[in-house]
């Protein structure tokens, strides 16, 4: 039973070691096409989501917007739930630019996603502006959300 635990352990140390050893393949948090499908399409000054009273507070932690950003970038973002509520973490969504080009997808495949927030490490995009919009949900159905604008630069 003691070498079946210690045999145990030292997988785990190894994946451990080999995990940060290794770093992930960088994955896209929005397409080359779904770039060239923003910036050929035709806007209409949309203005920033706003949540509703109640409604989740969702904080970008990491990237930190004022910094010169390079990728890849690591996402770390964070929900509040308030008055009592929980977060209905399945509610996830992100949109990208002003047609709200659904990238939900690209995230979850790569992130931790919780009732607390989400972490992404490794996320590849083309240098250019974006504008994306998260949302989540809580257990009342009240939405919370937040529209953020960045400048990816190339490396």
């Amino acid at each position: 039973m003691r070498r079946m635990a210690l045999f145990s352990s030292l997988l785990a140390t190894c994946g451990i070691l080999s995990a940060s050893i290794c770093p992930a393949a960088a994955w896209d948090l929005v397409t080359r096409g779904e770039v060239k499908r923003e910036h050929t399409a035709h806007h209409n000054k949309a203005a920033p989501a706003s949540a509703g009273h109640g409604a989740p507070i969702i904080t970008i932690e990491k990237p930190n917007l004022r910094d010169r950003l390079v990728p890849p970038l690591t996402l770390h973002i964070t929900f509040r739930p308030q008055g009592g509520a929980t977060i209905e973490p399945k509610t996830f969504r992100a949109t990208y630019g002003s047609l709200g080009i659904d990238i939900t997808r690209h995230i979850v495949a790569h992130a931790r996603l919780s009732s607390s927030g989400l972490i992404a490490n490794n996320a590849s995009i083309p240098a250019g502006s974006y504008r994306v919009t998260l949302r989540i949900a809580d257990n009342r159905h009240r939405v919370g959300a937040r529209t953020f604008q960045f400048t990816v630069h190339r490396r």
